[in-house]
């Protein structure tokens, strides 16, 4: 049997803006609070928290069933899961404190920084222009 031949065409790249949403499921009639600042990150309080943790498997779990998310999982929140930004030029202000907040890899995946560090993992990066 022999192979046909194909024409590749590279995949259209979309392009989105802060808070924006990229599901095609609807937003919550009641919007969801914003995330407040936290020693370690930024705090997501109950109901929402259980959900986020249990389903998704975001965040640190806290005591007090909230749980502390990074600042690349509050975006991941807000383009999936309908979560507000907590501030208008909050994405500025995180880069100016960690300009290394994220790294694409193979222009698909988003990885925080801080999740290959901690353990110790060896990264290589591919960034295609």
């Amino acid at each position: 049997m022999a192979r046909q031949s194909r024409k590749f065409k590279p995949r259209h790249r979309t392009r989105r803006t802060l808070g924006e949403s990229i599901t095609s499921n609807s937003a919550p009639k009641i919007p969801h609070e914003k995330p407040t600042p936290h020693d370690s990150g930024w705090i997501i309080r109950p109901p929402l928290s259980s959900r986020l943790y249990q389903k998704s498997g975001l965040g640190i779990l806290t005591s007090d069933e909230c749980i502390v998310l990074s600042p690349m999982e509050v975006l991941f929140c807000n383009w999936h899961r309908h979560l507000p930004l907590p501030g208008e030029n909050w994405f500025e202000n995180e880069l100016k404190k960690e300009s290394d907040l994220i790294i694409l890899v193979s222009s698909i995946q988003v990885i925080p920084t801080e999740h290959i560090f901690e353990k110790g993992a060896v990264f290589f990066s591919f960034l295609s222009l």
